[in-house]
């Protein structure tokens, strides 16, 4: 073991544990940071003031195809795991997307004006298909606000989120959508 993962499990076990994040005194931090290892099971946040540690345990219980949380705090990005079990990413922007069930909730990210419809899914996936659904259902066409280019397209910036129901589509923001990885509706409906 490097002097550096020493140092950081010595300050870890005298550390009030917060179920998921470990926070060191930036005081202490330094003569632990210096030596620490890449090949350790610790990450480092680039303010080098917390060190973050997921147990096996922990780990086992994060969201399918949700982000890496190694990759995630490497991004700039923090990860949480509340007191309900639920797994919180926010990203270096500050936007926060938790999983409840293990899957996300984009409440925040929605389209103020375009409200959530029920479609029938198509099986096998079509996402084409869905999006023509949800635009009709939901009013959208090239002269309504927001207009939709074509109706097998999610107007501009947005996308259509599968909800894990399998019926309730939700247009949601696209970069938001694509940066918070998940699986969602079209995965509870391919395994029927």
């Amino acid at each position: 073991m490097s002097k550096g993962s020493s140092d950081l499990k010595k300050n870890n076990n005298n550390l009030k544990n917060e179920k998921d994040i470990y926070k060191v005194n930036p005081n202490d931090s330094e003569s632990a940071l210096k030596g620490y290892q890449q090949n350790s099971k610790h990450t480092v946040q680039k303010d080098r003031k917390q060190v973050v540690s997921f147990t096996k345990e922990q780990l086992a219980t994060k969201p399918l195809y949700s982000p890496a949380p190694d990759k995630w705090i490497k991004k700039g990005g923090t990860v949480k795991i509340d007191e309900d079990g639920v797994w919180v990413y926010t990203n270096k922007k500050g936007q926060t997307v938790g999983y409840p069930g293990g899957y996300p909730d984009f409440t925040e990210f929605s389209h103020p004006t375009v409200k959530p419809v029920e479609v029938e899914f198509a099986n096998p996936t079509n996402r084409p298909l869905d999006y023509k659904n949800s635009n009709i259902k939901a009013g959208l066409s090239k002269d309504s606000d927001p207009p939709v280019a074509s109706l097998y397209e999610a107007p501009e910036g947005y996308t259509w989120h599968h909800h894990q129901d399998g019926r309730t589509m939700i247009l949601v923001d696209k970069k938001i959508h694509r940066e918070f990885t998940h699986t969602g509706g079209i995965s509870v409906v391919n395994r029927k």
